[in-house]
């Protein structure tokens, strides 16, 4: 009786072995979708600091974006990185002043996603922003330039979908990056930087909401599938404006976007990619 029990026992953990053998050989691949991309258009500055006037001229960006599936739970949840450097120029409609911007910005957001019918998939989730630069005007004394800084919480979102064209691969994508909560510095009206050098630094940090403080960047992008990379052109909408201490600033911007994207693997040299192994892309 008892050698019966034992070869069951011996055959049913057998079995169990053999069926758990491809789940624990189950290898999970989230590779990192980059891009690098150049944005050009035109752009309008308006800063009452500075100047009550609209300046309207050229913008040109370059930024860099990463975005990866999340290792704690890859088919729900994305992460993103971008950081962009932004400069414009802008004349007035006399055409005897001009106006420079600068600004660096960066984000990171992770958003949980969905995978629908026709091969569309979208995803929204919270995002922390900071960006930080200056508004110049070469014909102000006193005042020649307006420092812009913000740190601020809000959401992300984006909407994908994978089709072809002839056989190639497109990669239709629209994305959107909001504030919602934080903080940005403002001067108080005519007040001089010499003053906050001297010690009068009351009242420089507001808080940042919809209310006073908005901004927009809203990409549509297409990559098109070429060899091992993607060639990525769109349009960028760049919306920001604010209100405080009677203070006025508003940048709006529209660019063609060009850029090279892909998704790349990270492996250690005594990995390979077996049968057994899932690859979970974070924009499809």
């Amino acid at each position: 009786m008892r050698n019966p029990l034992i070869s069951m026992l011996l055959l049913l953990s057998a079995l169990m072995s053999v069926n758990a053998q491809p789940t624990a050989d189950l290898q999970l691949l989230r590779p990192a979708a980059s891009a690098v991309t150049l944005s050009v258009g035109n752009s309008g500055i308006v800063d009452t600091y500075l100047s009550p006037l609209t300046y309207s001229g050229w913008n040109i960006s370059l930024a860099y974006e990463r975005m990866q599936a999340m290792k704690f739970a890859p088919d729900n949840w994305v992460s993103r990185f971008d950081i962009s450097v932004d400069a414009s120029h802008g004349s007035n409609y006399v055409g005897n002043g001009s106006i420079w911007r600068g600004s660096l910005g960066a984000s990171w957001s992770m958003m949980r996603r969905w995978n629908l019918p026709s091969r569309f998939t979208v995803g929204v989730g919270p995002a922390a922003l900071i960006s930080a630069g200056a508004i110049y005007n070469p014909r102000n004394g006193n005042n020649p330039a307006a420092a812009k800084a913000a740190v601020a919480v809000g959401a992300t979102a984006y909407a994908t979908r994978m089709f072809r064209i002839h056989g190639t691969r497109v990669l239709a994508r629209l994305n959107t990056t909001t504030p919602l909560l934080g903080a940005f510095f403002s001067q108080q009206y005519g007040e001089l930087y010499y003053e906050i050098w001297l010690g009068n630094r009351s009242g420089l940090v507001h808080c940042a909401w919809p209310g006073d403080y908005r901004l927009f960047d809203t990409t549509l992008t297409a990559d098109i599938e070429i060899g091992s990379s993607w060639l990525r052109i769109g349009y960028r909408n760049f919306f920001h404006s604010s209100r405080v201490c009677d203070i006025t600033t508003r940048v709006i911007s529209n660019s063609f976007i060009i850029g090279i994207s892909g998704e790349w693997l990270s492996l250690r040299k005594a990995s390979r990619i077996s049968p057994s192994t899932r690859i979970i892309s974070a924009l499809y």
